[in-house]
Parts: structure tokens; C-alpha cells; sequence
């Protein structure tokens, strides 16, 4: 378990999905980030509540 900032790198490393995926997830608004000049950083309790919506709907 990395820090509780995490690159889309991270994300996709630690919880799969394709980068894509994750962009996408931002772009609809579902995930939002931190940005940091160009890179954008995420939390990480942000994705785990993605995921848990995610498991909820399904």
C-alpha cells in the first residue's frame, strides 16, 4: 500500500482496469483529482468508494 495520493500509474498497478478506464471514471465526473501542475493525483479513498458504488450497482 502506497501513500494516499496516487497517479493513474498507481491506480491501475494496485487496482487494474486500464489507464482508460480511470480517465474515463474523471472525465464522467466520478473520480475527481488533485492536480499538481500537469500530473493529476488521486485518493485513494476516492477509488476504493468508485469501487464500492461499482460493486453495489452491479
Amino acid at each position: 500500500m502506497s501513500g494516499r495520493l496516487m497517479t493513474y500509474k498507481q491506480i491501475v498497478d494496485e487496482f487494474g482496469a486500464s489507464i482508460w478506464f480511470w480517465r474515463t471514471k474523471k472525465w464522467q465526473g466520478k473520480l475527481k483529482n488533485c492536480g499538481f501542475g500537469n500530473k493529476h493525483m488521486f485518493d485513494r479513498q476516492d477509488i476504493e468508494k468508485l469501487i464500492q458504488e461499482m460493486k453495489q450497482q452491479g
